[in-house]
């Protein structure tokens, strides 16, 4: 699956389809409806059971007594099975909630007490069962969850209205101008506050930075780790990144320089600041051309040099659409920002985006602007001193870039 192209559809229509069929798609908006329809195995309840490993297996029958009786080789057998349905149904699951670009809507219609229940991941009988007992524990503002009563009335198809059922409208309110005038104020009233109701408390710097395209539109997006049933596949994107980033993160720069790129990473792996996956992971060749470069060198000779520095930022409301009256508070880390001989401070970001060589630059470039311009104010809030220079190095072209934020 996370190897798959992805083709984003655009147009002004909605699609209707399975989720079979939306693999290798993306939309602005996605609806994931019906999450409490129940899934299972139903040859895990039948009397005989196949299975590739046991093969056929089934329930003994006691002619006598006219009973059946369970036997364990069944018993693992439909375990077996109804494992083998919920990787299945965590595979679609995961192709589900991964189609929207911009905003997810996941609804289920569940009893009333279902979010006061406790499920054991392993015994989910539905997608809400896994998404609920994750979004309920979860602190992220990207997330609202909504319970709406089902308090309408319905009608069967064949079901007979009889007139004398049908309540009379109060005469006190018939022909009432005053009555018709106050219905239409209630209808059309607009909640004068409804921008800022929908304006977040915080986002962070990533969130607001997906393109001034978006810019009404709070796009409010999780950033989940890889799902552990996706097995050992995909190894080489996003984890390789992370790895490089940590590398980046903990590295001693002086025993870099005394020994090297690889005798670092034995380090840090020795004393457990990376695991043994990272390890493998690791871009040795990028990471000698980093410590090669002209950019590493003025990092070298620098007296204060940040790395991993966490900020938080108040900004006005309206950089996202929101009312400018209001504030949001911005939450992001940089990578690495350090002091000039001249008292200015040079921001570095490290990216591992995958680029091509002809227009990779401008792509990196155009793709991490806005982010840049954030992380350069919270450097002048921190210590009260311009941004002198902001690079992106790309650890895919082995370059140092600089970024114009005038």
């Amino acid at each position: 699956l996370a190897n798959a192209k992805v083709s984003v559809v655009e147009g002004n229509y909605v699609r209707i389809m399975s989720i079979h069929k939306s693999k290798g798609l993306e939309f602005p908006v996605c609806f994931v409806a019906d999450t409490a329809r129940q899934f299972g195995s139903k040859e895990a309840k039948e009397d005989l059971v196949l299975s590739r490993d046991l093969g056929i297996s089934c329930r003994l029958k006691d002619s006598e007594r006219h009973t059946k009786r369970d036997t364990y080789i069944r018993r693992l057998a439909a375990v077996e099975d109804t494992e083998a349905v919920m990787s299945e149904e965590l595979r679609l699951l995961y192709v589900a909630l991964t189609r929207a670009r911009e905003m997810l809507y996941i609804t289920a219609r569940v009893p009333e007490d279902y979010a006061d229940r406790r499920y054991n991941p392993l015994s989910a009988k539905c997608f809400a069962d896994w998404i609920l007992q994750k979004v309920t524990k979860s602190e992220s503002t990207s997330v609202n969850v909504y319970i709406i009563p089902e308090d309408i009335n319905t009608i069967s198809e064949n079901e007979e209205l009889h007139t004398d059922e049908i309540q009379p409208l109060d005469k006190s309110y018939q022909n009432d101008a005053d009555f018709a005038v106050r219905i239409r104020e209630i209808i059309e009233y607009t909640y004068p506050h409804r921008c800022a109701e929908r304006t977040p408390a915080k986002l962070s710097v990533s969130e607001l930075s997906l393109g001034e395209e978006r810019k009404a539109l709070i796009n409010q997006k999780m950033i989940l780790s890889r799902p552990k049933f996706l097995g050992e596949r995909d190894r080489f994107g996003a984890q390789k990144g992370t790895a490089n980033h940590i590398f980046m993160q903990f590295a001693d720069f002086e025993f870099v320089d005394k020994n090297d790129v690889f005798a670092e990473g034995k380090r840090l792996l020795n004393i457990k600041m990376i695991t043994s996956e990272q390890y493998e992971l690791l871009s040795y060749k990028h990471l000698e051309s980093f410590f090669s470069s002209e950019l590493y060198r003025e990092m070298r000779v620098s007296e204060n040099i940040y790395r991993e520095k966490r900020f938080s930022l108040s900004e006005n409301a309206d950089i996202i659409g929101g009312p400018a009256d209001e504030s949001i508070l911005i939450q992001g880390v940089i990578d690495c920002f350090f002091e000039n001989a001249d008292g200015s401070y040079t921001l570095v970001d490290y990216k591992t985006d995958f680029l091509p060589n002809e227009g990779g630059e401008q792509i990196l470039v155009e793709r991490h602007r806005k982010q840049l311009g954030y992380y350069s104010r919270a450097v002048r809030a921190m210590t009260g001193k311009n941004t002198s220079k902001a690079v992106l190095y790309s650890f895919s072209l082995d370059k140092s870039i600089e970024v114009d934020l005038s």
